[in-house]
């Protein structure tokens, strides 16, 4: 991961050392970024360091999206990603790496069925 959100940032014109607060929040507005900086964000490394505890995921359906002009987790990595591990393609919705913070109205045409 962190070999290719330094290959799209150096692509999106961004050279080392790396702003991680810019890789984060690329495509949000100064405001965006004021409003976001404000919530509080208690989120567990679980994902990162345990694998999937059950034997198979649950029995719902399932669908991977990525963020178009994401620099932290860029959609070339998400899309190998899903394929190799989920055999799942990948729905691209419009934003950085915030999406939801700088595109909600696209993002949530997404979620909702409006593209595919």
């Amino acid at each position: 991961q962190h070999a290719a959100h330094e290959a799209a940032a150096r692509a999106a014109g961004l050279v080392p050392p790396l702003d991680l607060e810019e890789l984060f929040y690329n495509g949000c507005t100064p405001a965006q970024r004021a409003v976001a900086a404000t919530w509080d964000r208690d989120q567990a490394d679980a994902p990162f360091v345990q694998p999937w505890p059950r034997a198979t995921w649950p029995d719902v359906p399932t669908e991977v999206v990525a963020f178009a002009e994401d620099l932290v987790l860029p959609p070339e990595l998400v899309t190998r990603v899903a394929r190799e591990r989920l055999d799942l393609p990948v729905r691209l919705a419009p934003g950085g790496h915030m999406g939801m913070v700088s595109h909600p109205p696209g993002l949530a045409e997404l979620l909702l069925g409006g593209k595919r």
